[in-house]
């Protein structure tokens, strides 16, 4: 997507998550990610879960095989600069970037960014976070849950479109 550069300038739970992404203005810059399609309901969702910090913006998004498709992104309008991601958070961008085929260039970018380690702090949110991924790939993944039972009691027709990996399927 052009016309954005990622940067860390969104501010997170200091000190154990400083610094998340953000996408800011700029003219000459090439952003890489992901597009996901997502119903009304999925958007609610994850406005839920991002909350009120961010605003929505409309953008034309390039892929490899669409083209220029529409899209709607997450920018907060109130940046902080120089915000340091922690390491983990940071890692975590890396390995999705490279799980989804983002360009090495790009991937060699994000991870060349500085980032926040602070022994104890860093390590014991590391534990949790761990802990509740290891979780979510058991299977322990309550917000699945929580949509199955909407779907079933039909208060939420988009919620039963998520196969039980919670891929949003057609």
């Amino acid at each position: 997507m052009t016309g954005y550069r990622l940067a860390f300038s969104h501010e997170g739970l200091i000190p154990i998550e400083p610094a998340f992404a953000n996408l800011e203005p700029d003219p000459d810059a090439v952003v890489h990610g992901v597009l996901h399609l997502l119903g009304t309901g999925q958007l609610e969702h994850l406005d839920r879960i991002e909350g009120a910090e961010y605003r929505h913006v409309d953008v034309v998004a390039r892929g490899d095989d669409a083209g220029a498709v529409p899209a709607r992104t997450y920018v907060d309008p109130d940046p902080v600069q120089g915000l340091r991601p922690s390491r983990r958070y940071l890692r975590s961008c890396c390995d999705g970037a490279r799980e989804h085929g983002l360009p090495d260039g790009w991937v060699e970018e994000l991870a060349s960014h500085p980032s926040l380690h602070i022994p104890v702090v860093s390590d014991v949110a590391n534990l949790f976070v761990g802990l509740a991924e290891r979780l979510r790939r058991a299977g322990l993944r309550p917000e699945l849950r929580r949509m199955r039972r909407r779907a079933q009691s039909g208060d939420d027709a988009a919620a039963s479109r998520f196969d039980d990996d919670g891929r949003f399927t057609r």
